[in-house]
């Protein structure tokens, strides 16, 4: 199984933004467009994409149905 941190999502946004020559404003639309209770901020995204902020879970599921990726939650076995 992969893991990845807040940072890994952030590089994956921007790289995603940079593929699809999408602003993070676009890329914020098409999260909504998802789940529209998954409202975006440019603000949002920008702390997300520096691997900062505290997304909720269904922002987490919109964003990775827009990057096409699986967002898996795991028990961490101490």
């Amino acid at each position: 199984m992969i893991s990845f941190s807040l940072m890994d999502l952030g590089k994956q946004m921007r790289l995603y933004r940079a593929e699809h020559e999408l602003t993070q404003k676009q890329l914020s639309e098409k999260v909504e467009a998802i789940d529209g209770s998954a409202k975006l901020s440019q603000r949002e995204i920008s702390n997300l994409e520096k691997g900062k902020g505290n997304p909720t879970l269904n922002k987490l599921l919109a964003i990775a149905e827009v990057l096409g990726k699986v967002l898996v939650l795991q028990d961490i076995k101490e």
